[in-house]
């Protein structure tokens, strides 16, 4: 900590540097710094990064924050990342990654190539078609500009599926969603997906996988990183005959219904299937109720997957010791080539 002099006195209260390096929007202030990765540290009324900005309101944008930043240091801006990582499957064969998608802008053509293969069984004509959100960047003053690597953070999706999408040198496939929970939660969980649907029949019936990729920073923005096999735990659920929808019920927030409107028509304080509170420990993962849609129904309803870690922890407890191991890690320190042992079994 600098000491800091006022017309040659010492003052009394030294104050911390900024972290890393001040107000310097282009400067790249990630790396290996005292024993840890270095992520931007948020504070009730800051976040401090390459620059110092204001957390305006209740925003929660330093979790999306905190992602840009992990795909980041994937993507090799600090040195080595995912890229040239090997990788064995189930069965031996040895894979090496040879492109990442998922950090700064995402062609469309990356993008349909993602969204085609992962969802073969619909169509551009098909109602449950998953297309390309927008994908924007943080204006200035929004309090999560910059990420540590200097760079604007991402304000929109790139692909409505995953954050991260490997190929490997023999046509292999790697889809990694990422999720920053925050330290004040009393659950870690969140949403996964908004097209939950769709990523459940990829999954269960179309032979494709995903991995769930969950971190959380501590005070000082040090980020530990759990590992989640979603397609492996999501059919050993189906098979427990645990439910992947929430129960019918009124969709309600802070104990008002829900305002939305499927189709159009506004369907705010009915019953209806995934609308019920789902209890905390009882379902890995499920969907919850539809909405949305257009008019004409060309386009379906979207009806948001969820995950519950407490729920993912209980379930697997009930599993033979070998298949836990081969769908869950325990928490981690962050370093940017970190990999679950059993990434292998995501491969499509």
């Amino acid at each position: 900590m600098p000491l800091l002099f006022d017309k040659g006195f010492l003052k009394r209260t030294p104050l911390a540097p900024e972290h890393p390096n001040g107000d310097a929007l282009g400067v790249n202030g990630g790396g290996f710094v005292n024993g840890a990765w270095r992520f931007s540290i948020v504070t009730p009324d800051s976040i401090i990064g390459t620059t110092v900005q204001s957390v305006k309101d209740t925003s929660k944008a330093h979790l999306s924050l905190g992602e840009t930043e992990i795909t980041g240091y994937h993507a090799g801006l600090c040195g080595p990342g995912y890229v040239d990582s090997t990788i064995v499957t189930p069965g031996g064969e040895v894979h090496d990654i040879v492109s990442f998608i998922g950090h700064g802008d995402v062609s469309t053509a990356d993008c349909a190539d993602v969204l085609n293969d992962f969802f073969p069984q619909y169509g551009k004509n098909d109602p449950m078609y998953v297309v390309r959100r927008a994908n924007g960047k943080s204006g200035a003053g929004t309090g999560n500009v910059v990420t540590i690597h200097g760079e604007c953070a991402d304000a929109g999706a790139k692909t409505p599926v995953v954050d991260e999408h490997m190929l490997t040198n023999l046509g292999g496939r790697i889809s990694n969603q990422l999720k920053v929970v925050s330290r004040s939660r009393k659950s870690e969980g969140g949403r996964l997906g908004m097209t939950g649907e769709q990523i459940m029949d990829s999954l269960l019936n179309r032979g494709r996988e995903l991995m769930l990729t969950v971190a959380r920073r501590d005070e000082n923005g040090n980020m530990d990183m759990r590992f989640f096999n979603v397609g492996a735990i999501l059919r050993e659920q189906v098979n427990a005959g645990v439910d992947v929808v929430a129960p019918v019920g009124v969709p309600m927030h802070n104990g008002q219904p829900v305002p939305y409107k499927v189709h159009g028509e506004d369907m705010t304080g009915r019953e209806v299937e995934g609308g019920g509170r789902v209890e905390t420990h009882s379902r890995p993962f499920y969907r919850k109720y539809a909405r949305g849609g257009t008019k004409t129904k060309r386009i379906a309803p979207r009806s948001p997957m969820y995950f519950s870690v407490p729920a993912i922890d209980s379930f697997l407890k009930g599993l033979p010791a070998e298949k836990r191991e081969r769908m869950a890690t325990d928490w981690q320190p962050f370093t940017p080539t970190l990999m679950p042992a059993w990434i292998g079994d995501c491969i499509y």
